[in-house]
């Protein structure tokens, strides 16, 4: 299942998807609740 990681397109298609609004706003509330966890 990893090995599809390493190759090139697709994780080019992962940093795609991690640079679109939706994805960075579902991030940022990741972040926030995984903060929330460690203080």
């Amino acid at each position: 299942m990893f090995d599809n990681m390493q190759r090139p397109e697709i994780k080019e298609t992962m940093i795609e998807l991690m640079r679109t609004p939706e994805m960075q706003q579902v991030l940022k509330e990741v972040i926030k609740e995984l903060n929330g966890l460690f203080i």
